[in-house]
């Protein structure tokens, strides 16, 4: 959330900096349409964001902090002939102009290179090199070598110094900002703790299982939209909130809509409305519970629940934990689908629909992965307490 900012930015490379949460990011999202203000004005190169016809990702190159979060096609050469596609050049032209600025930095041997198989600094340079070649008239950085050793670093820095665009970089590197003419602190955008942070764990599940189970049990379309618009007024009443629903509705929408465009092809329109309801409610209040709610007070609350099956031999830890992580990770994954579609419209303005689902794919096993590597390195789902008590008996 960002409030009383005032701002004329006109200098060629002005920096960014703030403590964690105090609304840089945001800031930078509204400057290529990626967030829009809900009060205020914001103008870019003489327009209005929000303009009817005016599309601030034509003129505005966006690097998000994870290059990961970017990168949407296999190869290089794809990557980077993505962005010429989207402004209508020919399809040979833009593989040419592609494979011509890899050379000019001496990346030519990367064209056809996987870009899973690249390296943290290479990844970076590729996701620039992606957005430079569309010809934005600002660059936007955000973090950007926050995982680069230092020689890549340089590198870059190098490399963004002798560029001609008007360039913003968030960064919390102040060695970073050598030779920027303007740098501007950013602070009290943070978002506070609300109402439903201070609602202890238990009860917050408890809820959220009444909750679900009554709109479950719901099938009056009235009560159903009565339901949803309960669920938005409690966003509405939680600052920032609105934020994360947004993106999680628009990560829903296209799931949504296939889900009702095939009962309303079956003939069952008011069936089909009902269960995106359901639908749409529960994975909200799930979001919600999310984002007030500590993973560890989730599984504390959870253990006494699965005690009784400690007698067949299950860990109640272990049934608390996949709890847990299952309600934590639902509105994740839907945040990762929102993560793909923005990296779309940073450089597109046709909609992604089916051509971001391999990305998705891949990085719902990638999250798999590292949720599996932080609990091994933390003792797994019983914790080190267990290892402990039983590394006397092993050989």
């Amino acid at each position: 959330m960002l409030r009383d900012i005032s701002l004329h930015l006109k200098e060629r490379r002005i920096g960014l900096i703030g403590v964690n949460g105090s609304g840089k990011s945001s800031l930078v999202r509204l400057l290529n349409g990626l967030l829009e203000p809900r009060q205020g004005s914001l103008e870019l190169f003489g327009r209005a964001i929000g303009e009817r016809g005016f599309r601030p990702a034509r003129h505005v190159g966006f690097i998000f902090q994870n290059p990961d979060h970017q990168l949407l096609f296999p190869t290089v050469e794809e990557e980077l002939a993505f962005g010429l596609d989207q402004l209508g050049v020919p399809k040979k032209e833009a593989s040419e102009r592609a494979l011509a600025l890899l050379a000019g930095q001496g990346l030519e041997p990367l064209a056809g290179r996987a870009v899973h198989e690249l390296s943290e600094g290479q990844k970076q340079l590729v996701c620039i090199l992606a957005v430079l070649i569309m010809e934005p008239a600002l660059l936007v950085l955000d973090e950007p070598f926050t995982s680069l050793d230092l020689p890549t670093r340089r590198r870059i820095m190098e490399f963004l110094e002798g560029r001609p665009e008007m360039q913003i970089m968030i960064s919390h590197d102040l060695e970073g900002f050598e030779g920027f003419e303007r740098i501007l602190w950013l602070e009290e955008g943070r978002s506070e703790r609300t109402w439903l942070h201070r609602i202890p764990a238990g009860a917050k599940l408890l809820l959220l299982v009444a909750v679900t189970l009554l709109v479950t049990a719901l099938e009056d379309l009235a009560a159903l939209a009565l339901a949803a618009a309960l669920v938005g007024l409690t966003y509405a009443s939680l600052p920032a909130a609105w934020l994360s629903a947004w993106r999680l509705l628009r990560s829903l929408g296209l799931m949504l809509a296939i889900i009702f465009g095939i009962y309303l092809w079956s003939g069952q329109a008011e069936e089909g409305a009902a269960v995106m309801l359901h639908i749409l409610c529960v994975v909200m209040l799930a979001n919600l519970v999310t984002l007030t709610t500590p993973v560890d007070a989730m599984t504390r609350t959870l253990i006494p629940l699965f005690r009784p099956l400690a007698v067949f031999g299950v860990s109640p830890r272990r049934m608390a934990l996949v709890i847990a992580l299952a309600i934590r990770f639902v509105p994740l994954l839907f945040e990762q689908l929102a993560e793909l579609t923005e990296a779309w419209r940073a450089r597109s303005p046709k909609r992604p629909l089916w051509r971001i689902m391999a990305p998705f794919a891949a990085r719902t096993l990638g999250t798999a992965d590292r949720v599996a590597e932080a609990l091994a390195a933390r003792g797994g789902s019983e914790g080190f307490a267990q290892a402990r008590d039983t590394k006397g008996t092993e050989a």
